[in-house]
């Protein structure tokens, strides 16, 4: 049974990130603010003046960076302190439009303080070309603000966006500005950086654009008397303020007019607004705010009603798009719908997307219609994302996709401003290529999940929480193929998740090809040493299917398999077609897909007063061994009870004995064998394991 092949969409082809438009990375993140000096005249408070330099003039001297560079951006002092230090003021250059101003009071706007603190920069960039000394709008600062931060706004106005207030704690002699705490002993650490963060809440289906950028969401039109706050207007106004890391924004959803059956379709304009804008800082967009909508954040997938807040494309473009500065965002209660991607997550790290609907529609029983290419996508060094989570209401529904129900693609050339790799990623506890309830196909056209391009989508991480031993396994059903490895992919962990089958084990929801397909591809593991890591894998056209002659030390790990159609494990000697059970050979000489590792060779099974011994050899030189046991499926060639592992060191006839409550009466085993390096063979012939205490019990009653 031949394997399936990714496809990569239109959107992803042909393209550089000179020539794609839309991968263009966002210029300006915030950072954490570091404090590189303070000086002080004695002025503050006595129990903190032994901590400061006594030596300047005037009031505190501190010198601040606001980008990481460990180069100061930002100089606080007075007029007989100078900060003539070399430091340089983001607004003197006028980057992005930038500009500031400062004043002590509002009755004497932008009048520089002989004895109070105030904002300068380098010598020489005073009046810089972004450097405003015009009056800012009064009504726009509180009155007991020391020091005004503004940028221009499109039309090119002055528009003040933060404010600071100057006071000092004489517990801890820190600094507190409004929207940052300093500590003043020259440790480094900060509570918090950036404008504080807001919440916009979304109260129309429309897909208008903001009308201005100045911190309100507002398109211009009224709805139901009110200002309108789309989507769109939301996110644009989320990105432009700049709240970086330590703060995230929060999109809510009180909409009231031109749902249906109080199902709210936000439809995406792409024709005249184009695609929503990149997410390019840290967001939280959180349908279940949406009245009436918040059980679908707070129930297992199969208990969620019909989701109230629907975001539908035309089968073009992304849905929503994390992009570079976004990190730590939080995409949550949505039906994701009708886009080319639903989404798609590039250059960004620690986001979370949890309990959505993608590709379905919004009861998760059809096909929403599906997005045409892919549920969601990972592109360029994104890493640390979770697709999911640990509980079961965070796993999201990723069914009825045109491509993929999950990509992780590493073709792109992400440089100079990135790599091209996205890794230690998770997903779980989603259902994808199934209906919510879990037991009824809705499928993806291709992949449940595919990693490759490049070099490969390495170190990511399918039903474990990447960098620990947490499990919460995905179902991954009723797709071409479960999970497609290709172009060298290394270090997948595939662990505890339910390939070609329900939660239950019963249903039969298998793959049309493998439920683990490695094309190329080494150093993956399916399954774990403990039992919470173990795989089940069933119904599927193979079980884990490795045909290229480079792919080895994938390990397979206690996983249970029963009732796919052809080998549990498939190692292809030649080509790309499936080949049946390959002999063993004289030492294990031979190469190919995991080295070709020989199998357990039996020469007895025997139960015998409540114990079961077993006898069998590995005719191999490369030792140690490690040898899996399971109880074999109905059809004697995979493994569907995992026994025990035993070591195999020494050449020859190995024994080991256990009880026999760890197998079924009248039943078989079936053994794999894995190299030091965690090269597994396939599944060895099975052997009956003769029951010495029935045979006896049995001749006597016929006697």
């Amino acid at each position: 049974m031949a394997f399936p092949k990714p496809v990569v969409h239109s959107l992803l082809l042909g393209c550089s990130l000179l020539l794609c438009p839309a991968l263009v990375l966002s210029q300006g993140s915030s950072s954490p603010v570091t404090i590189i000096a303070s000086v002080n005249d004695g002025s503050l408070p006595t129990d903190c003046t032994g901590m400061l330099n006594a030596a300047a003039g005037g009031i505190p001297e501190v010198s601040l960076d606001m980008d990481g560079d460990m180069v100061a951006d930002i100089c606080l002092g007075s007029a007989t302190n100078s900060c003539d230090m070399g430091f340089t003021l983001d607004c003197a250059s006028a980057v992005g439009g930038a500009e500031c101003a400062t004043e002590d009071d509002i009755s004497a706007p932008q009048v520089f303080m002989d004895n109070e603190l105030r904002l300068i920069s380098r010598s020489g960039d005073l009046v810089g070309a972004g450097f405003d000394l015009q009056p800012d709008p009064a009504s726009n600062v509180p009155p007991d603000s020391q020091l005004v931060f503004g940028f221009r706004n499109p039309s090119n106005t002055p528009l003040t966006l933060g404010f600071a207030d100057f006071t000092v704690n004489s517990a801890d002699c820190s600094y507190t500005f409004a929207d940052a705490q300093f500590d003043a002993d020259g440790d480094g650490l900060i509570a918090y950086s950036g404008l504080a963060a807001q919440t916009y809440v979304v109260n129309s289906i429309a897909d208008d654009p903001d009308a201005n950028i100045d911190g309100v969401c507002d398109t211009g039109n009224l709805r139901g008397g009110m200002q309108q706050c789309t989507l769109r207007a939301a996110m644009q106004e989320a990105n432009a303020n700049d709240n970086g890391e330590f703060g995230r924004d929060n999109i809510e959803f009180n909409i009231t007019n031109g749902c249906v059956n109080d199902i709210c379709t936000i439809v995406v304009d792409i024709a005249t607004n184009n695609q929503l804008p990149n997410i390019q800082d840290p967001i939280n967009i959180d349908g279940s705010t949406q009245p009436g909508n918040a059980a679908v954040c707070t129930s297992a997938i199969p208990d969620r009603p019909p989701y109230r807040i629907v975001i539908e494309g035309n089968g073009t473009l992304r849905g929503l798009h994390p992009e570079f500065g976004s990190d730590g965002s939080v995409i949550r209660g949505l039906n994701i719908r009708n886009f080319d991607t639903g989404i798609d997550i590039a250059r960004s790290d620690n986001n979370v997307v949890e309990c959505n609907f993608i590709g379905s529609d919004e009861t998760g029983t059809v096909a929403g219609p599906g997005n045409t290419g892919i549920g969601v996508l990972f592109t360029c060094d994104s890493s640390n994302n979770i697709i999911g989570g640990l509980n079961a209401e965070d796993g999201n529904l990723i069914s009825a996709n045109g491509g993929d129900g999950v990509q992780f693609f590493a073709g792109f050339d992400c440089s100079p401003l990135n790599g091209s790799t996205p890794e230690m990623n998770s997903l779980l506890g989603n259902y994808i290529g199934v209906q919510k309830d879990g037991v009824n196909p809705l499928g993806n056209v291709f992949s449940g999940v595919t990693l490759f391009g490049g070099d490969g989508s390495d170190n990511n991480f399918i039903g474990q929480l990447a960098g620990s031993s947490l499990i919460n396994g995905n179902i991954i059903a009723a797709n071409s193929a479960g999970i497609f490895i290709d172009n060298n992919t290394n270090g997948t962990v595939i662990s505890g998740n339910y390939l070609g089958t329900d939660l239950s084990g019963t249903v039969n929801l298998g793959n049309e090809f493998g439920g683990v397909d490695i094309i190329s591809g080494t150093d993956n593991l399916i399954g774990g040493a403990s039992p919470a890591a173990a795989n089940t894998i069933a119904f599927n056209g193979e079980g884990v299917f490795i045909v290229d002659a480079q792919g080895f030390n994938n390990r397979i790990q206690r996983n249970r398999m029963f009732n796919n159609i052809g080998l549990g494990i498939e190692l292809v000697a030649s080509g790309d077609e499936p080949d049946g059970q390959n002999p063993n050979d004289p030492d294990d000489s031979d190469i190919g897909p995991n080295q070709l590792q020989n199998y357990p060779e039996f020469i007895s099974a025997t139960e015998d007063a409540g114990m079961v011994t077993v006898e069998y050899s590995v005719p191999s030189l490369d030792l140690p061994l490690s040898i899996e046991l399971f109880q074999a499926d109905s059809d004697l060639d995979e493994g569907e009870q995992f026994v025990l592992a035993d070591d195999y060191t020494t050449v020859g006839t190995a024994t080991v004995i256990f009880p026999n409550d760890l197998v079924d009466v009248d039943s078989s085993l079936i053994a794999t064998a894995t190299d030091a390096n965690g090269n597994t063979s396939e599944f060895s012939v099975a052997e009956p394991i003769v029951f010495l205490d029935l045979v006896f019990r049995d001749s006597y009653e016929a006697n």
